[in-house]
């Protein structure tokens, strides 16, 4: 996870790396921390033209429980098991 900074109780920035290949300038942004306290954050992602790297604004929408976390971290999701 990137080391976030926060700009008062609510607003957070952080740096990320886009990989190589055509981004947006500008977009909509998600981020989900895996530590407590496991706040969940809407941002813009600013590139910075002609690289790869960018910088995220956000505010810090919500707080999810731990499991929850690290699920929606890995991308995981419930698979319903077949029944005979």
């Amino acid at each position: 996870m990137p080391h976030v900074h926060h700009i008062g109780p609510k607003i957070f920035v952080h740096q990320m790396i886009y990989p190589p290949g055509r981004f947006p300038l500008c977009e909509r942004g998600s981020t989900q921390e895996i530590e407590y306290p496991f706040r969940t954050g809407s941002s813009f992602v600013f590139r910075l033209p002609f690289t790869t790297r960018a910088v995220s604004v956000g505010v810090w929408t919500g707080q999810v429980e731990e499991n929850a976390a690290l699920e929606g971290a890995i991308g995981a999701r419930w698979l319903n098991a077949p029944v005979d």
